[in-house]
């Protein structure tokens, strides 16, 4: 299934943003894998984060360091954000935003994970 969505930014910017479903990432240029995120679940709940830069909930994700596979960077990403140990996962999409004509990809998993090691809050 692809979906594809126009919208117009506040600044008058057009951007065009689009998804796609994927059972594998082979096909994307590494080079354009800029983020990825994964929509994680810990036994019957959904894994969510506070992004503190903006002060909005959402996706455990984040930036690919050089030299990282996508899987790898949000494998990083769960542990460093939530201290969850990964059982399992699998692609399910990409993220596609056109943003002035310029194209990169956000990479879209589905994670399993453990609550032995989550950090106590509170």
């Amino acid at each position: 299934m692809k979906i594809t969505e126009n919208y117009i930014g506040k600044s008058g910017v057009e951007y065009v943003f689009e998804y796609e479903d994927a059972d594998s990432f082979d096909h994307l240029e590494y080079e354009k894998c800029q983020q990825t995120y994964g929509v994680c679940f810990c036994e019957d709940k959904m894994v969510i984060q506070l992004n503190g830069k903006t002060d909005l909930w959402g996706l455990v994700g984040g930036t690919v360091e050089p030299g990282e596979k996508l899987e790898e960077t949000l494998k990083r990403e769960i542990q460093e954000e939530s201290n969850m140990k990964v059982l399992s996962c699998l692609p399910i999409g990409t993220f596609c935003p056109f943003i002035s004509k310029v194209l990169f990809f956000w990479s879209k998993y589905v994670f399993l994970l453990s609550s032995s090691s989550l950090k106590k809050l509170f």
